[in-house]
């Protein structure tokens, strides 16, 4: 592959690491991502745009994506997209979210966008009608949109397994999201809603396949890197 613009979207599942843990890796801590797994094989030869950040949301993501394609006129070879959860944080009372800001660092906020939300604001959204995972799908369908009506090649894939949505009340946007360009993975718990990690799963081992903090490890990467990334770059 050369002479090639990829641009890549989503949160820590996709974020590169190198400016984090390549000095000073722990396995047990630290990870080598996907995205840059493939910086390091083909950023050389290629323009390989990575604007995944850590801890963002549909709307962050869809976002930070749709800046880029417009400062680059939409001349881009392909779009890969990780997305996220399709509530990104959530807190029973607001005291406990204020607790995970202060704790976590106020830049929280500005990366989930809206994907905020207690639970007692969760349920005076629904008593309004706004259905939160089905926004967060919603934001997905438009973006997929975009990318059609310009003609962009893309390929979308979740990071982990969104049992949100498992129930037909979101099939009018999951039936049109999911197409070939969607690509779904089997979870443990025979979903079709399965993602990134999901198929490390399969083909690790559930117990060999993250980090302290959840995260897939580095050979979960190493194997979704291998087995589905690279046959889309040369697809």
């Amino acid at each position: 592959m050369k002479d090639k613009t990829i641009l890549i979207g989503g949160c820590s599942y996709s974020e590169s690491q190198k400016k984090y843990n390549h000095i000073h890796f722990n396995p047990n801590k630290d990870w080598i991502p996907w995205t840059d797994l493939m910086d390091d094989e083909f950023g050389k030869n290629n323009n390989i745009i990575n604007v995944a950040r850590g801890s963002a949301g549909q709307s962050t993501i869809v976002s930070l994506l749709t800046k880029k394609l417009l400062e680059i006129n939409f001349n881009v070879d392909l779009v890969i997209v990780q997305w996220s959860s399709t509530h990104r944080l959530f807190a029973e009372k607001e005291e406990d979210l204020i607790e995970q800001i202060n704790s976590q660092g106020f830049e929280l906020l500005s990366q989930k966008g809206i994907d905020v939300f207690t639970k007692e604001y969760y349920e005076k959204l629904n008593e309004l009608g706004y259905d939160i995972p089905y926004n967060s799908l919603l934001q997905i369908y438009l973006f997929k949109n975009l990318l059609e009506s310009k003609n962009v090649k893309y390929k979308f894939f979740w990071g982990w397994e969104q049992k949100d949505i498992k129930t037909n009340k979101y099939s009018e946007l999951t039936d049109i999201i999911y197409n070939d360009n969607f690509l779904r993975f089997k979870s443990l718990s025979g979903s079709n809603h399965g993602g990134m990690h999901d198929y490390a799963n399969q083909v690790l081992g559930e117990e060999n396949t993250e980090v302290e903090d959840g995260h897939p490890n580095s050979e979960s990467h190493k194997v979704f890197y291998n087995d589905i990334i690279k046959p889309i770059l040369f697809g």
